[in-house]
């Protein structure tokens, strides 16, 4: 029911695949020597980075260890096509040359972006340190041109969720308005000041 599932596979204690349904032949590859192999073991569970693997295709995966009653385990592994949430990233409405994107906590790129360079390169930007909140900076982009940059850290993953804007897009509608309010207030000023005026003018005369 919840597409963008590139495989399903169960995998044993030593890392080999006991039974896998999907469109590669990864009969015999051996994971075991894999980091997020080793990480699952520990925490029992693990969401990986986007990375191209055996598949040679970006994709990242999520995996649950199963404890069994004699001290051995399985491991349940899901791989997912990035293209779910790239999708949902493209779709958010965002002003100011908006743009939406996820990085992992090096700051290496593993969503496509529209302006700042490709997936797995580095963000021209400081990366975020860590809060449990969202965090707002200002930077210069590598034109020279202030950025805002919006940054939250995702819970029990490693991504970064960032929105940057162009600070002089996204305060042009502001500036607009400004600019409206001032000559609302100039001409309302001076009908003011001729009333007043022509009234005075009248009752003199």
């Amino acid at each position: 029911s919840f597409n963008g599932f590139v495989d399903l596979g169960v995998l044993d204690l030593n890392g080999l695949p006991i039974n896998y349904v999907g469109p590669y032949y990864l009969e015999g590859k051996d994971y075991s020597s894999q980091d997020w192999f080793k990480e699952i073991q520990k925490k029992g569970f693990y969401i990986s980075e986007v990375f191209l693997g055996f598949r040679n295709v970006p994709h990242l995966i999520i995996a649950a260890k199963y404890a069994l009653p004699d001290g051995s385990f399985y491991v349940l592994r899901a791989a997912l096509d990035t293209s779910r949430f790239n999708e949902l990233l493209r779709d958010f409405e965002l002003s100011g040359r908006g743009d939406a994107f996820l990085i992992n906590r090096e700051g290496v790129i593993q969503t496509p972006t529209l302006y700042h360079n490709q997936v797995f390169e580095k963000i021209p930007y400081t990366v975020p340190e860590y809060s449990d909140h969202t965090e707002i900076l200002e930077e210069k982009n590598t034109t020279g041109e202030d950025v805002i940059i919006c940054s939250a850290y995702i819970p029990d993953s490693p991504y970064i969720l960032v929105i940057v804007k162009e600070k002089d897009e996204l305060m042009k509608p502001w500036r607009q308005t400004r600019f409206q309010l001032i000559i609302f207030l100039i001409i309302s000023i001076s009908v003011i000041l001729l009333a007043i005026l022509g009234f005075s003018t009248y009752m003199v005369n």
